[in-house]
């Protein structure tokens, strides 16, 4: 994983848009939630382990529990 972000310079989460608390919709289109949270904090320190500050972290509507792409 940590060699497809250096190389995209992307890495990319799963949510599911209605398992509150873990994640769900807010205004109908910003995921929040735990596993939101969990997510961005883990792209943050994939940034610092590949060196590479403006990795571009995005997240991906999933209707079956999906842990990354």
């Amino acid at each position: 994983m940590l060699a497809k972000a250096k190389d995209s310079g992307e890495i990319t989460f799963a949510y599911r848009e209605s398992s509150v608390p873990f994640s769900y919709l807010s205004g109908g289109q910003n995921a929040i939630g735990f596993s939101v949270d969990i997510s961005n904090a883990v792209a943050d320190a994939v940034r610092k382990e590949i060196g590479k500050p403006d990795l571009k972290s995005s997240g991906s509507r999933s209707p079956r529990p999906t842990a990354f792409r």
